[in-house]
């Protein structure tokens, strides 16, 4: 024998958000302030207004970028003469660090929406240069995700990082 046991409530949309209560009288129930959805659960990120810090790789970012697209050569400058929060150090990231921002649960843009507002869903420079030839370097698309190869002398948009270490390649090569 199976006993199910129902239990009435009624359902309340207040600031966009489902209330439900869970017994007692529903108007004198005190429900659980919601989350605001400026600030993610458990977030990996520690968010300042210029400058996010991803708490696994360690990696400072550039949490907004200026909205401007460069050729690689000029990527390189803008990041190795960028001052952010009163900080220095700069760089060009490449393909491994910007996919370690990449949210490949969404699309259009495909980060975090709260740690890099505004983020354009396009291609955005790497340092790295493409394996084929030195005239290409490789960039990441923030509408997937993709990695893609341009020539140097392409327009993108630029995200610069800083911190005292790099990652290590995707691959290694294991004879």
């Amino acid at each position: 024998m199976v006993l199910v046991l129902l239990v009435s409530s009624v359902t309340v949309a207040q600031n966009k958000v489902v209330v439900i209560p869970m017994g007692g009288d529903d108007a004198a129930l005190e429900p659980f302030a919601p989350i605001a959805k400026d600030k993610p659960i458990d977030s990996d990120y520690d968010i300042k207004a210029y400058t996010v810090k991803d708490s696994i790789t360690g990696f400072e970012w550039q949490r907004i970028d200026d909205n401007t697209v460069r050729n690689w050569n000029d990527a390189w400058e803008y990041c190795l003469n960028l001052s952010l929060d009163s900080k220095e150090n700069w760089r060009l990231p490449s393909v491994s660090e910007l996919m370690s921002i990449v949210d490949y649960g969404q699309r259009e843009p495909a980060i975090n929406g709260v740690a890099f507002p505004s983020t354009n869903a396009a291609l955005h420079w790497s340092a790295n240069t493409s394996f084929d030839s030195p005239i290409y370097a490789l960039r990441v698309n923030f509408f997937d995700g993709g990695i893609y190869a341009d020539g140097k002398a392409a327009s993108y948009y630029v995200r610069c990082v800083r911190s005292n270490r790099t990652m290590g390649p995707l691959l290694h090569d294991n004879n």
